[in-house]
């Protein structure tokens, strides 16, 4: 593989590269917030429903669409006054626990710390809860509930479900606040990796830039080889220099004159001016001298495959592939150019509409 062909195709397998990237993401962040919504209805939905077997009639209502809370009160409430035996104290309910608190007015909280104190919330139960609900929604999310409980010293108790995960510490879900000082605290968890949030046609949107760069790299000689044909303009120019001139000796003649200067020797495979000598392939040698020994300097396609490939192996990529390195081999060292027509390939000048003819360089 040539140098610039190998770097085409680094810096196509970079972009490719990014491009995927850039799909994964936003697959990733389309899908995760839906489902971090959904897990967070689901979520609230579970703990009401685990309450609801705690005869909590005077908290929860029930209504058409499902279950919900009844009309909350906006203001912070007052200050608490405990007493125990440490004696009479004030407890003040922290914003942040109050903003999230299930239940807000202040008689329906008194009730959830009766209730909760004889009947205490299991992380498992509730857990299994909120599964039920994910996998009826069609979520494939991992879940894990940790119950925080403060008593009146401001000792917490902490218990977690079983399947508790260490990554859940540092990124929880959502927590909610129940009780008369929202003493108890309930904290719901999931997870999940990108490989199941990316799934079906997001896979092939990912694999897709890939696709095209395969297709690009075994055929872009096709497809350059179509598109010049279908929209490359080429104007009918004939020679003007001599054109072969055969050389030397009649029974050695492999030397041809092209133009004043320039010289074609067939047996060297040798591109020669005053300035410039330049090495042909031998195909490339071989399809010149095939041109400048048909009449009119014309091959057509099937000519060119007959003498090039005579196995049969040979195809219009092949034969598109030698003309354009016989092109390369002509730039620059002579005006000649090898010029295409209603399949049939020419050698023109590109600076005379007349024909020379041929003579003979001396020996």
């Amino acid at each position: 593989m040539k140098v610039n062909n190998k770097r085409l195709l680094y810096l196509e397998t970079i972009i490719c590269l990014l491009i995927s990237v850039g799909i994964t993401y936003a697959l990733y962040q389309n899908k995760a917030k839906r489902w971090e919504e959904q897990s967070s209805a689901t979520f609230r939905q579970a703990l009401e429903l685990e309450l609801q077997k705690r005869d909590t009639v005077m908290v929860f209502h029930k209504e058409a669409m499902g279950y919900s809370t009844l009309s909350l009160d906006d203001s912070l409430p007052k200050p608490i006054r405990i007493i125990d035996e440490l004696g009479e104290r004030e407890y003040i309910i922290p914003k942040e626990k109050y903003d999230h608190s299930l239940v807000k007015e202040t008689l329906k909280r008194s009730i959830l710390s009766i209730l909760l104190e004889d009947y205490p919330l299991v992380p498992d139960t509730l857990n299994e809860i909120w599964d039920s609900l994910l996998i009826t929604a069609n979520i494939p999310v991992k879940t894990c509930i940790r119950i925080s409980v403060t008593d009146f010293q401001e000792r917490a108790s902490v218990a977690h479900s079983k399947d508790i995960f260490e990554s859940f510490s540092s990124d929880s879900l959502l927590s909610y606040y129940l009780g008369e000082r929202c003493e108890v605290e309930v904290t719901g968890f999931v997870f999940y990796g990108w490989y199941e949030v990316v799934s079906g046609w997001g896979y092939f949107a990912i694999c897709l830039p890939w696709i095209v760069l395969a297709f690009l790299f075994f055929f872009y000689k096709k497809i350059i080889f179509i598109l010049e044909r279908r929209f490359v303009k080429h104007e009918t120019l004939t020679i003007k220099t001599m054109v072969p001139v055969i050389a030397v000796k009649a029974e050695d003649s492999h030397v041809y004159q092209l133009e004043e200067g320039v010289f074609f020797d067939t047996k060297e495979k040798v591109l020669k001016s005053a300035s410039l000598t330049k090495k042909l392939a031998p195909q490339v040698a071989y399809l010149l001298k095939l041109f400048l020994e048909s009449e009119g300097y014309r091959l057509s396609t099937s000519k060119i495959d007959e003498n090039l490939w005579a196995d049969g192996s040979g195809t219009q990529e092949r034969i598109y592939t030698v003309i354009r390195r016989l092109r390369k081999s002509l730039d620059g060292i002579t005006h000649l150019m090898v010029d295409y027509e209603n399949d049939i390939y020419q050698l023109k000048s590109s600076i005379s509409d007349e024909i020379v003819k041929n003579s003979t360089i001396p020996t």
